[in-house]
């Protein structure tokens, strides 16, 4: 198992090397972007409290930090491979953020034509449950009532139990499961052709 961190120097070694075709100038690199103030310090030089008298740090200990430089840092100019690189990172990130813009995009419009074509189907169901509805009041208003029309409550039963069967036939197996109360209501006729109510 090879060091993720060496891969990644690799890597950026090669992609660095391939800029302008030679690598030599790759190891000298981070030593000539190191700040200037870590270059101009003295070894040899005692390093300076922090704190006095416990206030924080004094004015003459955060300009002792500069290498005693009291100017203005001056950082040195990239290089022209890194600069080159950044160019190149800058426009391959752009792509691939067009890339993305374009792909979300794409994602809105198949997500939108789905949406449009669930709500017609929905739509559609409903339509036709209306209809099926309506066709069913209609035979019940056929009817009236059970006592109205001068027939007896067993007979009122036989015709809700063939409503039933014949109501069970056309659902479909999305509907709700009314299996106990059928069984219920047909229980029921069966009691009162027995029992002759």
């Amino acid at each position: 198992m090879s060091d993720p961190v060496s891969e990644f120097l690799a890597r950026e070694h090669d992609a660095l090397a391939n800029l302008d075709g030679d690598d030599d100038d790759f190891a000298a690199a981070p030593y000539r972007l190191l700040p200037l103030l870590f270059l101009a310090l003295d070894i040899n030089e005692p390093a300076p409290s922090p704190f006095q008298n416990g206030r924080g740090p004094s004015p003459a200990s955060i300009n002792s930090g500069r290498g005693g430089s009291n100017g203005p840092y001056v950082e040195k100019e990239e290089p022209e491979k890194i600069r080159k690189w950044r160019e190149n990172q800058k426009e391959m990130i752009a792509e691939k953020d067009k890339a993305e813009e374009k792909k979300k995009e794409e994602l809105r419009e198949h997500a939108k034509k789905e949406l449009q074509e669930l709500h017609a189907q929905r739509k559609a169901k409903l339509e036709q449950r209306k209809k099926e509805n309506r066709e069913r009041e209609e035979q019940l208003d056929k009817y009236d009532t059970p006592t109205a029309n001068g027939e007896s409550i067993d007979k009122s039963w036989e015709r809700i139990a063939k409503m039933i069967e014949a109501g069970s036939k056309t659902r479909s197996a999305s509907t709700k499961d009314t299996s106990r109360m059928k069984g219920l209501i047909l229980s029921y006729r069966g009691k009162n052709e027995v029992n002759g109510d």
